[in-house]
């Protein structure tokens, strides 16, 4: 799955401090932290465009597809298609364990850690 990260927006002086408490619980604030408390200083990340908030959105929904296609797909059910008639074609097992295959390689290809 994917997951995000979000750092606070900068303080005033534009600094991010990442620290641990003493239960080791990671804290990531635009205070600097307790004192006694070692911290270091991160960079806060752009905020991202319109753009870029829909392109996630549809990489999400198609990744999420893909999967919900393989989980089908690996129940072990005849498995079809409607082809431009509206017939439903069934999947022979040669078939169906390719597209098992493809479907892998999609979530593969598309669940990376960018």
């Amino acid at each position: 799955m994917l997951s995000l990260a979000l750092v606070p927006a900068a303080g005033a002086d534009g600094t991010n401090y990442k620290w641990k408490d003493k239960e080791g619980n990671v804290h990531y604030t635009d205070c600097p932290p307790p004192p006694g408390c070692k911290a270091e200083t991160v960079a806060a990340e752009p905020v991202p465009s319109e753009q870029q908030i829909r392109q996630a959105r549809e990489r999400v929904d198609k990744l999420l597809s893909e999967q919900q296609n393989l989980h089908a797909l690996l129940m072990n059910r005849h498995v079809y298609y409607s082809n431009e008639k509206g017939e439903r074609v069934f999947l022979d097992d040669a078939e169906h364990k390719a597209e098992i295959e493809r479907q892998r390689q999609l979530v593969q290809d598309n669940c990376n850690n960018e």
